[in-house]
């Protein structure tokens, strides 16, 4: 039922309604869908979980094998479990030597480079071997590096004079026959000048 108001003309009109434009709007519907703001807080991104016996990041430096294996230097020489290992001369050649039976020969520099390098590799052996036993460490036979000699021969092998003599012979077969024949009795007549200097020397 419409209700009357009187105007000011002395007329009853239609009473209208106001529109309250200043009526606050209604608050928005819930969205039908869920938000990262609308998902409880037990739903969020969880931390990892760590177990009895779980393990993580890298491995214990310490679990891992020993690589046994020889490695190069900056320096050409070659490394094992840390030590330094000798380098071998390289023989000379043929054309180095002149044969005009010269004081100091290049087999005679060769012998003594041959001679100081086994004496290098009785102490690299040794310092290896010493490093395996304080270390416990296990060696195979195929990882022990030939520049050190057979693997089960103890202590420090051969006296290194005498090996050095048994490589200038193997070297001095691979040569010329007319260059083995003048080295062999340069060898001889040096060796009776060794001989006659020792005998001077206990008769003094």
């Amino acid at each position: 039922m419409n209700r009357l108001r009187l105007s000011k003309t002395g007329i009853w009109i239609p009473r209208t309604t106001s529109l309250r434009l200043n009526r606050p709007s209604p608050a928005p519907a819930s969205p039908s869908f869920d938000t990262l703001a609308t998902l409880p807080a037990s739903s969020s991104l969880q931390a990892p979980i760590f177990t009895a016996g779980a393990r993580t990041g890298a491995p214990n430096a310490a679990a891992t094998p020993t690589k046994l294996d020889v490695e190069p230097s900056e320096s050409g020489h070659k490394r094992y479990l840390g030590i330094s290992l000798p380098l071998k001369p390289i023989p000379p050649g043929p054309e180095e030597c002149c044969q005009s039976g010269c004081a100091v020969c290049v087999y005679d520099l060769y012998m003594e480079d041959v001679q100081h390098f086994h004496e290098e590799v009785s102490e690299a052996r040794k310092a290896v071997l010493h490093k395996i036993e304080s270390q416990g460490l296990v060696v195979k036979e195929e990882d022990w590096p030939t520049e050190l000699g057979e693997m089960e021969k103890p202590g420090g092998g051969m006296d290194p004079k005498a090996l050095a003599e048994r490589e200038l012979e193997r070297t001095r077969k691979s040569l010329d026959p007319g260059l083995r024949a003048f080295l062999e009795m340069e060898a001889r007549m040096k060796k009776k000048q060794q001989e006659r200097e020792a005998a001077a020397k206990a008769a003094a």
